[in-house]
């Protein structure tokens, strides 16, 4: 396993607690401070970002294979 994917494994894990947290934070103050607005915009920013390198990961193995397909005939 590569270190990404420990952090992905780790952020996983904590933005569920990390959301609940927050959510009573604006419960309570109605408002989330600067720092915690960054927190969780940076995580859920790493989240966006990974599936969509997953995302552009999964189109070129199709092209690809679409390629070498039509390599052959």
């Amino acid at each position: 396993m590569s270190l990404q994917s420990y952090v992905d494994a780790a952020i996983s894990i904590a933005l569920p607690f990390v959301d609940a947290y927050y959510n009573r934070v604006i419960q309570r103050q109605g408002f989330l401070n600067i720092g915690q607005v960054v927190t969780l915009s940076f995580l859920n920013g790493y989240v966006t970002f990974r599936y969509y390198q997953k995302a552009l990961a999964s189109d070129e193995s199709h092209t690809e294979s679409k390629e070498s397909i039509e390599r052959e005939f």
